[in-house]
C-alpha cells in the first residue's frame, strides 16, 4: 500500500449553512429544494481545493508498506524454519498533534 496517510481539519464546519438546513429539512428532497444540486457539488469540491476551504494537517503523514504472507503445504519440524510466515516492510511512520488538533479531537470524545 502506497501514500497511507490519516489527517485532521482542524478548521471545519458545514458545507450547508444551518439556516438552509432548518428551513428545509421537512421538505420532501429537502435542501435540494432551496439549493441547485450543482451549487451543493460546487461547495463540495471547492472545499477540498487548497485554494480555500480545508486547511488540513497530517496526524500521520503519507508513508507506504508493504506486507508478505507465506505459508509451507508440506512442513517438517527438523527441517523446515517455518510452516507460515507473515513479514511487514514499512518506512518511517511519522505522527504529527498540534495543541489545535487535541483540542478539536477532544470535542469528539
Amino acid at each position: 500500500m502506497k501514500d497511507i496517510s490519516f489527517y485532521w481539519n482542524t478548521m471545519s464546519e458545514m458545507f450547508i449553512p444551518t439556516s438552509v438546513w432548518d428551513q428545509s429539512h421537512e421538505f420532501e428532497y429537502g435542501i435540494f429544494e432551496v439549493l441547485e444540486a450543482d451549487s451543493i457539488l460546487e461547495m463540495m469540491k471547492d472545499i477540498f481545493n487548497n485554494k480555500m476551504g480545508i486547511h488540513r494537517q497530517y496526524i500521520i503523514d503519507p508513508f507506504t508498506y508493504s506486507m508478505q504472507f507465506a505459508f509451507r503445504n508440506s512442513f517438517d519440524e527438523k527441517k523446515d524454519e517455518y510452516k507460515y510466515k507473515f513479514k511487514i516492510k514499512m518506512e518511517k511512520m511519522r505522527m504529527n498533534l498540534t495543541p489545535q488538533i487535541c483540542k478539536d479531537i477532544n470535542w469528539y470524545r
